[in-house]
């Protein structure tokens, strides 16, 4: 057993590095603007660490409700909208769309939980806010700081198996369960299950598909490693 313990491989890399979204000075003119209404321009480069795309943005009133929704394909470098004066939460998410199902304008609310779609799993994931306050007939130029959400397990290996084992699982947990529109993670009770494939050798067992996206552990996690029937927990 020790020697198993001993052989157990594996390797976690966790993007925890912070993505500015920096803002260009450039206003955008709208003929159709009201004397009442100030203009809301978020300009979006990345700094560092490249942002995952695309990028979608929600915008939501003092009384919470959100007012407008829009999304930044790779290629897209603004978004302008004009507004009644006040104080409003912008809220970013970059990543592939094609995994969640995020809400549409009518159904956001900063607590919204980003589900995924039917048999996806998360890829990369970056959230991003800020607090805007805009004053009559005024632009305001908005930077967002966008933080990535998501660890990166890149490979699970497990060495010196019993050449006559027929199956290898590993489970990682606790996980958090779920995040919001907001940021926010929800849930300590998750986990993360995967069965090893066996390698031509017949006694190394490894994670067949490599780069799985997770939400991040809470606290210090177990790994469970079951050979055959026998659990071993580290």
């Amino acid at each position: 057993m020790e020697d198993m313990r001993k052989n157990f491989l594996y390797y976690v890399a966790a993007f925890c590095g912070m993505v500015t979204l920096g803002s260009c000075a450039q206003e955008v003119i709208n003929e159709d603007m009201s004397a009442s209404d100030s203009r809301m321009t978020v300009m979006t480069r990345g700094e560092g660490d490249p942002v995952s795309s695309p990028v979608r943005l929600y915008v939501f009133d003092s009384n919470d409700g959100c007012v407008t929704m829009e999304t930044l394909d790779a290629g897209s470098s603004s978004f302008t909208k004009n507004l009644p004066a006040g104080t409003y939460d912008v809220y970013a998410l970059a990543g592939d769309e094609s995994r969640y199902a995020l809400p549409s304008k009518d159904e956001a609310t900063k607590t919204t939980p980003i589900a995924l779609k039917s048999g996806e799993q998360f890829g990369d994931l970056m959230i991003g806010h800020s607090s805007v306050t805009l004053s009559d007939g005024n632009t305001n130029e908005t930077t967002l700081n966008l933080s990535r959400k998501v660890i990166l397990l890149r490979s699970v290996i497990i060495k010196d198996v019993p050449a006559g084992t027929t199956d290898v699982s590993v489970k990682i947990s606790p996980i958090q369960e779920s995040i919001l529109l907001n940021g926010t993670y929800q849930g300590d009770e998750g986990a993360f299950s995967v069965a090893l494939t066996k390698q031509s050798d017949g006694t190394t067992w490894k994670m067949a598909t490599e780069d799985v996206f997770l939400l991040p552990s809470v606290g210090k996690p177990t790994i469970t490693v079951t050979i055959g029937s026998t659990p071993f927990s580290y």
